[in-house]
């Protein structure tokens, strides 16, 4: 069942995965869709919880256009096991889970980055050396200013450093 309604009948940008089996809910002996008052049923997760948005959907098959819905359903509560869901009609219902999609590394971008650094420590490598071995005025002290510099080189070499050391999340 799950292959026939797959979460690609579900319009979104981010990465969806069915993430509860699919239940069906009906009355015996009657043909109404719509109830008075919201039902509420707990679905469970197939695995433990991901981070990403859970919502729960009924399967809306109203002519030809057949797709995953949110229209009268809502997710109450969501723990690691099990989703609460609340829906003003009864239908087939399952609970997906949207995640966003992973940006892909751009080596230019990477390289640009790593340019502007260097020559931005390159710079500040001359602001230290320009402060320690200069002094224009007797009056004027550059301790501040050398400290000042010598503080943006290490942040900037602690940053050029581990800008590509982020495994260990």
């Amino acid at each position: 069942m799950e292959k026939l309604m797959g979460p690609s009948f579900f319009e979104t940008e981010n990465i969806t995965e069915i993430y509860s089996d699919i239940i069906t809910a009906t009355l015996p002996k009657t043909n109404h869709r719509e109830l008075p008052d919201p039902v509420k049923f707990t679905i469970s997760h197939k695995e433990t919880f991901q981070a990403g948005l859970v919502t729960c959907v009924y399967w809306d098959d109203k002519g030809k256009e057949k797709h995953w819905s949110v229209d009268g359903c809502t997710a109450t509560f969501s723990n690691e096991t099990h989703t609460v869901c609340s829906c003003t009609h009864l239908s087939t219902f399952a609970i997906l889970l949207q995640t966003e999609e992973q940006a892909e590394d751009d080596e230019l971008l990477e390289w640009v980055n790593l340019i502007c650094m260097a020559v931005g420590l390159a710079f500040l490598g001359l602001a230290i050396l320009s402060f320690l071995l200069c002094s224009w005025n007797p009056k004027i002290n550059n301790t501040a200013r050398l400290h000042l510099s010598i503080c943006l080189f290490l942040g900037h070499l602690l940053f050029l450093v581990g800008v590509s050391r982020t495994e260990n999340e």
